[in-house]
């Protein structure tokens, strides 16, 4: 179900397939972008929808110095953060529609300031797929 863009980071750039413009002034640069692609039958029930997005955690190690015993850490190799993801469950109403556009704030899971900005497209063709 799920293409990813963000612009979260320079440290995603060119990991995260599915790209699409949302109008600029609606987006930040910690903002992210996700493309919720559902089957005919999917958006006439609705339901929840798994959806994992890309954070970066301070690193275990150096705890966010980006130093360990006065060398780069070697987790972080410098950077004083990792890739991580997080997961959340995405309600979809039933009967939504092609094109619907949903603004969430990240907050709940942990990322303050950021808000996930959802399309909804609805493929036909992906209906006899995953009955």
């Amino acid at each position: 179900m799920e293409r990813f863009s963000s612009r979260a980071d320079d440290f995603f750039a060119g990991f995260l397939p599915g790209f699409f413009e949302v109008e600029k002034r609606e987006t930040r640069e910690k903002d992210l972008c996700f493309e919720a692609v559902l089957t005919p039958r999917e958006a006439a029930e609705g339901g929840l929808f798994p959806i994992t997005v890309p954070v970066i955690e301070p690193c275990p190690r150096c705890r966010s110095a980006g130093l360990w015993e006065e060398f780069f850490c070697p987790v972080c190799r410098g950077y004083g953060g990792v890739q991580s993801e997080r997961g959340f469950s995405l309600s979809v109403p039933p009967n939504v529609r092609h094109g619907t556009e949903i603004t969430l704030s990240l907050e709940d899971i942990g990322l303050r300031d950021t808000y996930l900005h959802i399309l909804v497209l609805i493929e036909p063709d992906l209906g006899d797929e995953y009955e």
